[in-house]
């Protein structure tokens, strides 16, 4: 255990530095201690979707979100994962999300934390829509490089 806090505190301090590939490394180091662990498999994920590995990505933020489904950062995490891949089980998992969501804001009846709810809620949609965005502008500028591609290949009738 003092090990794997130890590992943290020095991919942490990696990160600061923007020593990402050395998280990296870090973050498998403690995968090796502990299996399944959430936090790095989050991490890792993160990073992954730094350098647009996005199925990488969906699958540390599957992982983690199957260790802990009530981690809201693991559910967003997988959202946004699954938003930039393009798969099967990442539609699966959009759908499941979203169902889960309803649920959830479904079962939300006590008037005293309506309040607050209704505000997490709201930024929680914000950032779906923000997700959405970079998602729809990532697919976008994929397919403007692909089109300039063809272009340059089969002339300007492509």
């Amino acid at each position: 255990m003092e090990e794997q806090l130890n590992l943290y505190r020095e991919a942490h301090a990696c990160l600061k530095l923007g020593l990402f590939p050395d998280a990296q490394l870090i973050y498998t180091k403690i995968l090796d201690l502990k299996p399944r662990d959430p936090i790095a498999l989050h991490n890792l994920g993160s990073l992954a979707i730094l350098w647009g590995k996005f199925d990488e990505a969906f699958i540390c933020f599957s992982a983690c979100y199957d260790v802990d489904p009530g981690n809201d950062d693991f559910m967003l995490g997988l959202l946004q994962a699954s938003l930039l891949v393009s798969n099967e089980r990442a539609i699966g998992v959009i759908t499941n999300l979203s169902l889960d969501l309803r649920e959830s804001i479904a079962s939300r009846t006590t008037s005293h934390s309506e309040f607050l709810f209704s505000n997490q809620d709201n930024l929680f949609a914000r950032y779906l829509l923000e997700i959405l965005r970079q998602s729809s502008t990532v697919r976008l500028n994929n397919a403007l490089s692909l089109a300039k591609e063809a272009q340059k290949t089969f002339g300007e009738n492509a």
